[in-house]
């Protein structure tokens, strides 16, 4: 359900803020409920798989099996910090904002190399245990493939087979041959942008309207 208001209930806001009728309570209270409606907002892009102007997530360059959501967890981590005068929308950790911001905008030429590989893959420290997904993902990107059950041939195992059927320190056994045969070797990922977070002007408006009536009432 969409929030309507009328011109009249703009202006009124508009004037309040333009005369400073809100107290420094007031102001951080707006502040911290449009941090919250900016949040509320990339969720419900993210689970619409659309991006701040209603058009579809860029796909991704490889389809797989079934029907797996893009972006599914970055819109859940973020957070709201306000001072005195704005309000910041963004992720505390540092990783996930740099994942957040190549999804954002895009990154039109991502390098991978053995060398990068080893340093995202994540320590072995369970070697009897089953690897973490970006251990698996690590794996995987090194060009780990499994022999083919039916007919002649290799193909690459999705993430979710080499968690069930690969220990720790098997996993990193093999990573280090693939790596040291793989040292020279580089490839290219391109990704498209997905913008999930912001606002359009028009939903900007509505927001700072609405929040502002309702501390004026």
């Amino acid at each position: 359900m969409d929030i309507e208001f009328s011109q009249a209930d703009i202006d009124k806001a508009t004037r309040a803020l333009s005369r400073a009728r809100l107290t420094y309570n007031q102001e951080q209270l707006a502040l911290r409920r449009i941090g919250r409606a900016v949040i509320k907002q990339a969720k419900k892009n993210v689970r619409q798989q659309r991006d701040i102007h209603g058009q579809p997530f860029a796909p991704r360059k490889k389809k797989r099996k079934g029907r797996r959501r893009l972006l599914p967890n970055l819109a859940k981590r973020l957070r709201g910090k306000n001072d005195a005068s704005h309000v910041e929308v963004g992720f505390a950790n540092r990783l996930m904002s740099e994942i957040a911001h190549k999804q954002q905008h895009g990154n039109p030429t991502e390098t991978w190399t053995g060398a990068r590989i080893r340093r995202v893959r994540g320590p072995f420290q369970h070697y009897d245990k089953p690897p973490s997904p970006r251990q698996a993902r690590a794996l995987l990107r090194a060009g780990y493939k499994i022999k083919k059950q039916r007919g002649k041939g290799w193909k690459k195992p999705t993430t979710k087979w080499v968690i069930d059927n690969i220990a720790q320190g098997q996993l990193g056994l093999i990573l280090r041959e693939l790596l040291h045969k793989k040292a020279n070797a580089s490839w290219e990922i391109d990704n498209a942008p997905r913008p999930f977070l912001g606002l359009t002007a028009e939903q900007s408006e509505r927001i700072i309207t609405h929040e502002v009536l309702r501390i004026l009432r």
